[in-house]
C-alpha cells in the first residue's frame, strides 16, 4: 500500500511540478528518493544483475529519472547557492 502511494506522489509531484522553477525540481526529487525507499514490493523484473541480490529494475528507472528531471530543474539554484557559498569563504 505504501509503495503505491509512494508511486502516485511521484505521478503527481512530475505533473505539478515540471518546468515550474528550483522548488518543484527539490519537490520532484524528495518525491523521487521516496519512491526508490518504498518500491521494493513493486519492483518487477531485474533489468541489469549487479550481483545476485542487487540489480536495476524498471521500477528504479522511475524514481532515476525523476531524481535528474529534478536535478536538471534545480541546478541553476544549486549553482548560484554554490557561488555564493564559495564567494561567501574569501581567502
Amino acid at each position: 500500500m505504501s509503495a503505491s502511494l509512494a508511486l502516485i506522489f511521484l505521478v503527481l509531484a512530475f505533473r505539478f511540478t515540471y518546468r515550474r522553477g528550483a522548488r518543484a525540481g527539490y519537490l520532484l526529487m524528495a518525491a523521487s528518493l521516496f519512491w526508490l525507499v518504498l518500491d521494493k514490493s513493486m519492483e518487477g523484473p531485474v533489468l541489469l544483475h549487479f550481483d545476485e541480490d542487487h540489480g536495476l529494475t524498471g521500477a528504479d528507472l522511475s524514481g532515476l529519472l525523476g531524481l535528474a528531471l529534478g536535478a536538471h530543474q534545480a541546478w541553476p539554484d544549486l549553482v548560484r547557492r554554490s557561488r555564493r557559498v564559495l564567494g561567501a569563504k574569501g581567502p
